[in-house]
């Protein structure tokens, strides 16, 4: 709603010049579009699923927020050749996806180019001496 409103940053900058203590016009649209997000999904990436109360701790003032992403699941498999490999020697492009742990809060890098010893591997977390005397990352994913 608010990014389809071309009015709507310039009328808020208007309350904001009045009110300093009022979002900025393109803070409110974040936060809006956020909401907007949140509320309806993002065709073909998610859609919001029913919102469960918590049951686990009884607390009533706690819902559990959840997302479908199988509307994402579709648009990949419709638009991407999988399995996504390419590599750097035929000049084809490279995908790097970015995550996090949401246990960890460390960030993970998935790479399609294979590495030198020619897997594919995410690592990451801290850097660790392991037990055979060699050094490396805490967590280590390996995919194709």
């Amino acid at each position: 709603m608010v990014e389809k409103n071309p009015f709507f940053e310039e009328w808020w900058n208007f309350w904001h010049s009045i009110y300093n203590h009022v979002a900025s016009g393109e803070a409110a649209r974040r936060y809006y579009s956020s909401k907007e997000f949140s509320l309806f999904g993002v065709p073909n990436v998610f859609t919001p699923m029913t919102p469960q109360s918590d049951t686990k701790f009884f607390d009533i003032q706690n819902t559990w927020y959840r997302f479908d992403i199988k509307p994402l699941k579709r648009s990949l498999e419709r638009f991407a050749k999988f399995p996504i490999a390419t590599e750097w020697e035929d000049g084809q492009p490279r995908l790097l996806l970015i995550s996090v742990d949401v246990a960890t809060s460390y960030q993970a890098v998935f790479d399609n180019y294979k590495r030198k010893d020619g897997t594919r591997c995410s690592e990451y977390g801290r850097h660790i001496r392991k037990h055979d005397g060699t050094t490396g990352f805490e967590y280590v994913i390996h995919y194709d």
